[in-house]
């Protein structure tokens, strides 16, 4: 199995949701031949039948459901991702190492830590 490609995920997930592959295609802006074969592709990709095409649109079939668990997980791990990026801007995460000398040890905790702890971690 190659990677997943997003074109391919995307219309897939739409016409899964959309219910028909013409309602997916409007949604994406794209020809209904195009979203069809981004399906195709996808189901090529991955040697399994991911949705059952009828007269009434499409529906996942069970590795269709697979698929769709999968890519669900991906985007939250995306969005944790993203949220301890932010986090490290913004400096709400991290590590700090500190290296002092013996007689500096009073005057990092009773200034320099204080200070440090009122502006990031309140």
């Amino acid at each position: 199995m190659q990677n997943l490609d997003p074109k391919q995920t995307a219309c897939f997930l739409s016409a899964v949701q959309c219910g028909t592959v013409r309602a997916a295609a409007e949604q994406l802006g794209l020809e209904p031949s195009t979203v069809s074969r981004n399906i195709t592709a996808l189901e090529t990709n991955l040697a399994m039948s991911l949705v059952e095409r009828g007269r009434l649109g499409v529906r996942a079939t069970q590795a269709g459901d697979l698929l769709i668990a999968y890519l669900s997980q991906q985007g939250a791990a995306l969005d944790l991702l993203q949220s301890e990026f932010d986090a490290l801007v913004g400096m709400k995460r991290g590590n700090v190492s500190i290296a002092v000398g013996e007689g500096f040890v009073g005057d990092l905790f009773d200034n320099a830590l204080t200070a440090f702890s009122s502006a990031y971690l309140a």
